[in-house]
């Protein structure tokens, strides 16, 4: 395996069909010293490629046989329940290959929150300091442009008052540049509702998955939904050998 030239080769894949990868610790890769090994090329899998074939078949006779009789449902049924042996068994075995891998995903995302969180949280700190002081510094800036109207008022006793008030200068800038970088402000278009009974109905979604929970429940009215039974076919295959 070709690497550019500040990394060497650090990881060796034996394919040998189901197959493991191996990654090895080199000197460009100091500090790690974990080894893993993770299954590939699932397509290789002798165990795999059988369940393909006999899911293939169970399409086909799925597709030509005729259920219009008792003998015909119990074909059905035995066919049924080879799929189910087969649902279990190719679940193991996507478990087989994708477990490894999303138990590390997950201990790299865990490892990288412990560092990311606080880094959020400190951006937002700064971010909402910054936000306040602009803040203060507009109310002053409407401020003082009050105090200057009340200056001109017509009334002695308002002029003067507003004459013997000092407020401190605004400093209004549009961007802080800096060694390292700059910020500024931007206006963003937000929204709050402030009457859901208001909304345009286009702009609902209904909460299908805590309907249905609701319904299963045992839940019998909700007003505009109608609840009703169908049926559907339950299966109770045996524990292949």
């Amino acid at each position: 395996m070709q690497q550019n030239d500040s990394v060497e080769r650090w990881m060796r894949v034996e394919d040998t069909g189901g197959t493991d990868v191996e990654a090895e610790k080199t000197s460009d890769l100091e500090g790690v010293d974990e080894c893993a090994l993770v299954r590939i090329k699932p397509e290789s899998d002798l165990v795999i490629a059988s369940l393909r074939e006999e899911v293939l078949r169970l399409y086909e006779y799925a597709g030509s046989i005729v259920v219009d009789s008792i003998d015909g449902m119990k074909r059905a049924t035995e066919d049924l329940s080879l799929m189910a042996n087969i649902k279990k068994a190719l679940e193991g075995k996507r478990k087989e290959y994708l477990g490894p891998l999303q138990d590390h995903v997950k201990t790299v995302n865990d490892t990288f929150k412990t560092i990311s969180e606080p880094l959020a949280m400190a951006d937002g700190l700064l971010r909402s300091k910054i936000l306040a002081w602009k803040k203060k510094q507009e109310e002053l800036k409407r401020l003082a442009e009050e105090v200057e109207k009340a200056k001109q008022s017509t009334s002695p006793e308002i002029a003067k008052q507003a004459a013997a008030l000092e407020v401190p200068e605004a400093q209004i800038v549009k961007r802080v540049h800096t060694g390292v970088g700059d910020s500024g402000t931007r206006k963003v278009k937000k929204f709050e509702v402030e009457d859901f009974a208001k909304v345009p109905d286009e702009y609902k979604v209904l909460d299908v998955a805590k309907v249905g929970k609701l319904v299963r429940a045992g839940l019998e009215v909700i007003p505009g939904i109608r609840i009703f039974e169908e049926d559907t076919v339950v299966v109770s295959a045996f524990d292949s050998e």
